[in-house]
């Protein structure tokens, strides 16, 4: 396939007026002037790299604690719908047993993939605060065990890439440690740190925030507390809701501001409402779930997860007065970097997967390409 004369984000994330060959599922060529068959005409149309949603517990009523193929084919679908073209199912806290049987189905299923590509699993617990459980069942948290990581760990047979972990509570750095020396990237979330918690965590290996700002104890001008880490602390990459439900529109902007477009990480949170009208479910860990409106709370309105997808966290982010670029980036090679996926994914360059989101100037999505073909979008 060739897509000719739109603007695409290079790998610098610079727009240049060059075309796009593909060969499979690879990009083979970005230059001006490629000549061929089997053309995708991008006048006037902006062509960016596949946005990737590193922490995303499920849409359209349906989640990865659930049996069969079913649930990873809809998700797929659904979210290349939206320009996502790369996910990383994330495992709420829930009893052991529960959590071991997620990772062996996501093993097993992982391939059941017809839109967006799955790459790994990022585990939201079970080593979690206690204090900070935002929609968190408390009984499903407990005490970091290396043994009960290392079960996972086999288990998922190299696919978990993320923890989040509170670097608080007691056996955290012998976790922390252990995680690291078996690939997986270590968040800290759900915690109720302080500053100088935080910042050894960092000195532990920690090197990313959950969900920032989201469950955990908030900034304090005389206390700055874990999120004060996460903003200053230069080795930490931010997780970002850029939805404007879970964090306010100037504080996303105030962000982007502090820690600079390459260390955020935009995430949706995604949980099963996403992509369904208003109405009730049950979430994995057994909690109701109310969404209204685009939001996701609990009974007593405690907010639960997202209901929104990476495009419109990248619109709300423009809207605010950050740049296309820099906000694309946030949705797209720095999620890839965080996981070591950088050289596969994540941007447009010879040589990674062609997984390619091509839109109008006011971000509407009119094609979708995962590994060269087209999953979205009208014909040629």
């Amino acid at each position: 396939m060739i897509i000719k004369n739109g603007s695409v984000l290079n790998e610098n994330f610079e727009f240049k007026n060059i075309d796009i060959l593909t060969d499979g599922a690879i990009i083979k060529r970005m230059t001006e002037n490629i000549e061929g068959d089997n053309v995708l005409d991008a006048e006037d149309l902006l062509v960016l790299p596949g946005f990737i949603d590193t922490h995303f517990h499920g849409a359209v009523g349906k989640d990865f604690f659930m049996s069969g193929n079913e649930a990873y084919e809809d998700i797929s679908a659904f979210e290349a719908k939206n320009g996502t073209t790369a996910i990383m199912p994330t495992l709420s806290s829930t009893p052991y047993e529960k959590t071991l049987e997620a990772i062996r189905h996501y093993v097993e299923t992982k391939n059941n993939a017809p839109g967006a590509r799955y790459i790994g699993l990022h585990l939201e617990g079970p080593f979690l605060s206690s204090a900070r459980l935002g929609a968190m069942v408390g009984e499903n948290v407990r005490k970091p065990s290396i043994d009960e990581l290392n079960e996972y760990v086999k288990a998922g047979e190299g696919s978990i890439k993320v923890i989040t972990i509170a670097p608080e509570i007691e056996d955290a750095e012998e976790t922390i440690a252990f995680a690291l020396e078996n690939g997986i990237t270590v968040s800290m979330g759900h915690t109720d740190a302080s500053y100088d918690q935080a910042e050894k965590a960092v000195l532990w290996g920690v090197t990313r925030s959950t969900h920032t700002y989201n469950a955990m104890s908030p900034l304090n001008h005389r206390e700055p507390n874990a999120v004060g880490c996460a903003l200053t602390n230069d080795n930490i990459d931010c997780e970002l809701i850029c939805d404007f439900f879970h964090i306010h529109p100037k504080v996303c902007k105030l962000t982007f501001d502090v820690k600079g477009s390459d260390r955020i990480i935009m995430i949706t949170d995604s949980e099963v409402g996403a992509g369904l009208p208003d109405g009730e479910f049950v979430s994995a860990e057994g909690n109701k779930l109310i969404i209204k409106d685009r939001q996701t709370r609990l009974p007593d309105g405690t907010i639960s997860g997202g209901s929104s997808c990476l495009i419109d966290g990248i619109k709300n982010m423009v809207s605010v007065g950050v740049r296309i670029e820099d906000a694309v980036k946030a949705a797209t090679i720095n999620p890839a970097r965080s996981v070591g996926l950088d050289n596969e994914i994540g941007s447009l360059k010879e040589g990674k997967f062609a997984d390619i989101v091509i839109c109008d100037a006011e971000l509407n999505i009119k094609y979708v390409i995962v590994d060269g073909k087209i999953v979205y979008g009208g014909e040629m």
